[in-house]
């Protein structure tokens, strides 16, 4: 199962990609992934970067897109993500529903003896309910079913992500607190927790020590509806698909990548939010579950970015 390198155990891909919330900010290779794109951050946190880290709600439909690049010693990857969003203000804000159809292709090249695909797919939909229990408390679940393989298997099987958080305003819009867990639709990780805290200590610096995807980011410029953020970020890369392999049976294969990244991004009301991240990748596997196959690779030049409005 091939890991998408979006959010980033950090963007554990699934719950990155649903950042995993949604998330988001749609990392280029998010682990996503979702893809996620893992998101590929927790929900509330992957929604907040999806529209932006001054957390402009922006509109209520949405698209986004994003690469990313990861090339090291005998294994390179490199995938693209296209997403779209809705919103269904069911009971705006005591309850709302998110939408988000994602599409991402990986490819590989890799120079060791290992039987792996050159590219891969992934079609989801990530589904995401949101309800206010009150002032402070905020409760989330979401899942997002997808369909995942190369040219030769996509579409004989279905992956299901899944994911609960509650979350409570210690101090209201200052001191987050977030538990949860997600299941992750992956063999080597196959539920992961969610939890930690989201600090505001004033309006230039946002910190999320949210498992699975952590995030320090400062505001360096702010006029009106404008912002630039700088950002550390850590995270889990990567992803699982269902493959077809040279000897003609169907298994499992994974790419497994943490990553550390520096980025930046802008957003405006208008243009929507730009970003960009350059980074490493470490404790690189690929693995498949049938035969149990496994091979390791050295550390990586991570490259992302993308843009979502």
């Amino acid at each position: 199962m091939i890991k998408t390198f979006q959010l980033h155990l950090g963007y554990v891909r699934s719950v990155l990609l649903f950042y995993l919330g949604i998330v988001a900010g749609c990392s280029g290779l998010p682990r996503s992934a979702p893809e996620v794109a893992a998101t590929e951050e927790a929900p509330s946190v992957k929604m907040k970067n999806q529209m932006g880290m001054g957390g402009n709600p922006g509109s209520p439909f949405g698209i986004g897109v994003s690469g990313g690049y990861s090339t090291g010693s005998d294994l390179s990857a490199g995938q693209i993500r296209v997403n779209g969003r809705g919103i269904i203000p069911i009971n705006p804000p005591k309850r709302m529903m998110m939408l988000q159809p994602s599409f991402s292709t990986t490819s590989f090249d890799v120079d060791a003896l290992f039987d792996t695909p050159s590219e891969v797919y992934n079609i989801g939909l990530n589904m995401m309910w949101m309800e206010r229990i009150n002032e402070r408390t905020m409760l989330s679940f979401g899942a997002n079913p997808s369909i995942t393989g190369d040219a030769d298997s996509l579409g004989d099987n279905v992956r299901v992500f899944a994911m609960g958080m509650l979350s409570w305003q210690w101090i209201p819009n200052k001191l987050k607190l977030t538990a949860g867990a997600a299941y992750t639709g992956r063999d080597d990780i196959p539920v992961l927790p969610m939890a930690g805290l989201q600090w505001n200590p004033n309006e230039d610096w946002n910190i999320s020590v949210i498992l699975p995807k952590p995030k320090i980011a400062y505001r360096i410029h702010n006029i009106g509806e404008s912002s630039t953020w700088i950002y550390f970020s850590g995270g889990l890369g990567g992803g699982t698909w269902d493959v077809l392999r040279t000897n003609g049976t169907t298994d499992e294969f994974s790419y497994t990548e943490f990553q550390a990244v520096m980025g930046i991004e802008h957003s405006t009301e208008l243009a929507g939010r730009l970003f960009a991240e350059l980074g490493t990748g470490f404790s690189r596997k690929l693995e498949y579950r049938e035969t149990a196959e496994e091979q390791s690779f050295g550390n990586s030049l991570l490259l992302r970015g993308g843009w979502n409005y």
